[in-house]
């Protein structure tokens, strides 16, 4: 997260690799109150953001609403596939 150290911990981005990844227990790696509450940690299905915020090294269970990630992901994948039709006409960028 943007402002966040954490002290040189690597974070595992599992949303990027497995879309239907929707909770796993992990280990708090970094903790920020600036420039929104949040932490971050090992390896997650989400950025973590607001309400009571757990220590660093404290183990945490992360879960999403499993519906609202498919529809994300759906959503993601129709951008990719405007995009694709887009770009043959000679637009690579939103104006």
């Amino acid at each position: 997260m943007r402002g966040c150290f954490n002290g040189g911990m690597e974070q595992r981005r599992a949303y990027w690799d497995e879309t239907h990844l929707y909770e796993v227990d992990t280990e708090v790696i970094a903790v920020c109150d600036e420039p929104t509450p949040g932490i971050a940690v090992r390896e997650g299905p989400v950025h973590p953001k607001g309400g009571d915020l757990p220590a660093v090294g404290e183990s945490v269970h992360v879960a999403i609403d499993p519906e609202v990630r498919r529809r994300h992901a759906a959503l993601h994948s129709a951008g990719h596939l405007l995009d694709a039709c887009v770009v043959p006409l000679g637009s690579s960028t939103w104006a």
